[in-house]
This record gives structure tokens, sequence and C-alpha cells, in this order.
């Protein structure tokens, strides 16, 4: 059964989905006029999956359950796009617009080589971030990233050449997005800008989201990966 939540229990999985999704309950929870979070549970009151739903984009932490229900759930909310890991992908017939991989990495920390915070405002991070990265529309970066630190739960760090975002609650943190404008790579800033952002974040572990591409660069900076994530669609019938 999926219901309603405003007090979501944890589950059984550890990934960037799961950290995505928490992240955003811990900015979210009290506002359910904008982000909407369920919970599945079994026959035995077992919870088999965590969603969350905010700006028609669904979010879905799976531990097994009734993938029927889920399906039809999912075909109901009809969200613009899913973010899951890639076997829930797979098994409730998404389609799979990009694939990713989901890499951890457990404090202690070693932050010695990092950039300082030059720049000031949200309207420089999205700047920077958005000629490299899909972040979305101008205002609705700024005004999510303004409520997140309102709230505590998100930072960001800022340069010359480049930019990052990182989310957090209590317990995690997951990489939202960083940047190094194209002539300024391979100097070792994109490892310094990595490093002021888990600098914000002390004792969490921190997961992120990486294109496949990248991952040779995380992997030097001492993550693991850990499982495959996917960005989806709601797959149409022809």
């Amino acid at each position: 059964m999926i219901t309603l939540s405003n007090n979501l229990p944890d589950i059984n999985i550890k990934s960037v989905v799961y950290v995505k999704l928490m992240c955003l309950y811990a900015a979210y929870r009290e506002y359910d006029k904008i982000a909407l979070f369920w919970v599945q549970r079994d026959d035995s009151d077992n919870i088999t999956a965590l969603i969350s739903l905010i700006d028609n984009n669904m979010i879905i932490c799976r531990d097994g359950g009734d993938e029927a229900e889920l399906r039809c759930f999912i075909n109901a909310i009809s969200p613009t796009t899913v973010f899951t890991d890639l076997d829930t992908a797979n098994v409730l017939g998404l389609k799979i617009v990009t694939e990713c991989a989901s890499l951890c990495k457990a404090p202690p920390f070693d932050t010695a080589r990092k950039i300082e915070n030059t720049y000031e405002g949200l309207e420089r991070v999205y700047d920077v971030l958005s000629k490299h990265l899909d972040v979305g529309d101008r205002q609705g970066f700024i005004a999510d990233m303004s409520h997140r630190i309102r709230r505590g739960t998100a930072g960001y760090v800022t340069s010359k050449f480049s930019a990052g975002v990182i989310l957090y609650n209590e317990k995690y943190a997951t990489l939202a997005g960083i940047a190094v404008d194209s002539d300024n790579r391979r100097s070792g800033l994109g490892t310094a800008t990595l490093n002021r952002l888990l600098e914000i974040i002390r004792d969490r572990t921190v997961y992120i989201c990486a294109e496949y591409k990248n991952v040779p660069f995380y992997e030097s900076n001492g993550f693991k990966v850990e499982s495959k994530a996917a960005y989806c669609i709601l797959r149409k019938e022809d």
C-alpha cells in the first residue's frame, strides 16, 4: 500500500537515490503545498519504497515491494521525470534518458587543497553551472537553493572559474552540481572546488550521481562506485 506521509521512516537502501530523496525531505517536510512524500509498505507492514514529488519530478527509492502497484501509482501521478536506481527503472519499464554511476565517500575528508569562496550569490552559481549542467530555469534554481539554505540543508561555493552546490541533512550529503570553465580544466580547480564543498558538510557521508565519463575524476578524489542510477521519463505507448 502506498500512503502519503509527513514522517518518512528509514529504508534499508543507501545510495544517491536515497540521499537525494532524504535531503529533499529535510528541506521540504513541512511544505506539503510544494513537495509530497509517500511510503509503500507490503502486507507485513515492511517498508518497500519511499517516494517524493516536487515540481512534477519524482524520486523513487525502492527495496522490493509490489511492482504493479508502483507502476499504477507512477502512471496516475504522471511525473515529468523519475530519478531512481537503474534496476528499478528497468523493472518498472521507465524510459531511461540518462544513466549514471552512484558513488560514495565517507569522512574524514582531506580538504587541504581548496578554493576560497570568492564570489557570493546564487545568480553567480547559476551562471557558472548552467553553462555545463542542466540545472533548470534560473528562477526555479534560485528559489529552491534559497529555501534549502534558509533551512540549513544546502551550501555552495564559487570562484572566478568554478562553482558547486551540495545538499545535505543531518547524516548524509549529495553533490548537486560542480562545474569548471572549459579553459581551466585539468588545473586542479575541480578538486579544489570539490574539497571546499566537502569542508561544508564536515562529517557527513556524501553520495554523488556522475556521468560515466566523470567517474575517473571522482575516483581519483576517493569516491567509490556503489551502484547505478537513472533519470527517466514515462514510456509512452506507440
